[in-house]
């Protein structure tokens, strides 16, 4: 290459060295941002398998059971038309939760029947099992229903009212029972109403306590119903339920 000695040929040679260096740069610095990327996206993509390897080996396998329910006092006089129902998920209950730790809802009613005071009445309703990685909750209910024959869709009303409460995170209890029922237009007279309903919510690390010793924990608690209307009963209603959790796996 021959350089001429002027200023208009020193000129273009030295914008065109300038040019090269910025063309060289440039591509270093883009070479750079590109690995950056890719490290990041390498890490993120790490974390999510080591986030998912995690569930896996901390995560245990329970059923809930509905063992019985124990009348003390009925809500009618003499004899209550009983349903029993329950629904749990494996679901999360705080901010930070695993990769699809939130399962389906699950829900199952039966018609128990005529039940007086007093004494034990088993169910044996069980659910599951559940993969618990953040959570399990547990929603049950026993319900009177007998004024006027009672209704052919009752199981169907109570699996909905446990699918609703439990997916809107809703609390439960005896009273919510029964309005949520009259607000899916069920209608109530003489002594119907609601007998027992609870919502129970156990993490990961209190599973493991009630379980570690024997794989089971068997739980009974109390509830006293609401006034009955009057002249339906002169006290108000007092039922204990029984359920277990189990650790399958």
């Amino acid at each position: 290459m021959f350089i001429r000695q002027n200023g208009l040929t020193i000129s273009v040679i030295v914008i065109s060295i300038a040019a090269v260096s910025l063309i060289v740069a440039i591509l270093s610095i883009s070479s750079h941002v590109l690995a950056e990327i890719q490290q990041k996206m390498g890490n993120s993509q790490l974390n999510k398998t080591i986030l998912t390897e995690n569930q896996t080996t901390t995560g245990h396998m329970y059923t809930v059971t509905l063992n019985n329910f124990f009348v003390n006092h009925t809500r009618s006089h003499s004899m209550d038309t009983d349903y029993v129902s329950m629904g749990a998920q494996s679901a999360c209950g705080r901010v930070n939760c695993h990769v699809d730790s939130t399962h389906p809802i699950r829900t199952a009613t039966v018609f128990y029947r005529d039940v007086g005071c007093c004494g034990q009445h088993d169910i044996g309703l069980s659910l599951g099992p559940f993969f618990v990685t953040d959570g399990l909750r547990l929603d049950y209910s026993v319900l009177n229903y007998g004024h006027g024959g009672g209704s052919p869709y009752m199981t169907g009303y109570l699996n909905a009212v446990l699918a609703s409460v439990i997916h809107n995170g809703s609390a439960f209890n005896t009273k919510g029972l029964t309005t949520y029922l009259q607000n899916m237009g069920v209608g109530f007279g003489g002594c119907d109403g609601g007998l027992a309903a609870d919502t129970i919510f156990y993490t990961p690390d209190q599973l493991d306590a009630l379980t570690s010793a024997t794989g089971q924990s068997t739980i009974t608690r109390h509830y006293l119903g609401y006034d009955s209307p009057f002249g339906c009963s002169s006290h108000v209603s007092d039922y204990f339920v029984t359920y277990t959790i189990t650790r399958v796996s």
